[in-house]
């Protein structure tokens, strides 16, 4: 399927119910995406998370106008969310606020190629009602405190956001390796994704004894509930998403949000649709 007017491919995620799948499967499938509409994180969260980086050991190399997503999934987002004991199992970042058991009312999809700072921008052009994120870029850094003090005094700090880079559990997938080494063309983009933007170093991989689930274990994964998740959450809340697209937008493209498109929010039938630029 694909979008017209955006361009961008979707899929819908579908429970692959045949002879072999078993009661236990089902179950398992359904109790996962309920864990991944129950988690969320708010916008002072987001806010919080933004400033610890580049200070003290969080991410000394980040650069809010260099710093893409990847980077600071792997370099911020991995390590916050790490078990204190390498024996332990790690956690969505958002499960690790403790924000549990309300679905996020916003959806955000993303391109983790993009500029971070652009996102958290987003997020607050979202915030304010405003189409554009650029004139939010100036109040990530000095500015940020009387930002808050606004969004305080119009009850905005507790609006609940669906990010992927926080809401989903990286542990369970990503943060020990970067997948296999493709051949050819693709392995150059692979082996770009592996070093940091700004300061050209190998990202460190985390060492945690959580359990790795990808597309083979279907029903335990998170990485293919994407639409049945939006599906679940749009049921019991008055839900919206909007698309952020950088100044220099890349492709959609990552394993949660790579398909999202306006068809799916139709399909969904989403209370709010935004593009912010």
């Amino acid at each position: 399927m694909q979008s017209a007017q955006l361009g961008f491919n979707t899929f819908l995620c579908i429970m692959p119910i045949d002879v072999t799948t078993s009661e236990r499967g089902r179950v398992a499938w359904k109790r996962k995406i309920q864990e991944l509409a129950d988690r969320g994180i708010q916008l002072g969260q987001l806010l919080e998370f933004y400033d610890l980086l580049g200070r003290g050991s969080v991410m000394p190399g980040f650069h809010p106008l260099r710093s893409t997503t990847n980077d600071v999934v792997r370099q911020a987002i991995i390590p916050l969310s790490a078990p204190r004991q390498m024996s332990g199992h790690g956690q969505a970042y958002a499960s690790k606020l403790g924000h549990h058991g309300q679905p996020a009312s916003r959806m955000v999809t993303h391109n983790w190629n993009n500029i971070f700072s652009h996102l958290v921008a987003s997020v607050l052009a979202d915030a304010f009602d405003v189409p554009s994120y650029a004139p939010f870029l100036l109040h990530l850094g000095e500015r940020l405190p009387a930002l808050r003090d606004e969004l305080r005094r119009r009850g905005q700090m507790e609006v609940s956001y669906w990010i992927c880079a926080f809401t989903v559990n990286q542990h369970a997938s990503i943060c020990g390796g970067f997948g296999p080494a493709p051949k050819g063309q693709e392995f150059l983009e692979w082996d770009r994704k592996r070093y940091d933007s700004v300061t050209g170093e190998l990202y460190p991989l985390c060492r945690c004894a959580t359990p790795k689930f990808f597309n083979a274990d279907w029903d335990l994964t998170e990485l293919n509930k994407f639409d049945p998740m939006m599906e679940t959450v749009q049921q019991i809340w008055a839900f919206s998403f909007f698309l952020h697209l950088c100044s220099h937008a890349k492709p959609l493209y990552n394993p949660i949000c790579g398909a999202l498109d306006e068809l799916t929010a139709t399909w969904l039938g989403c209370h709010k649709w935004k593009i912010c630029l």
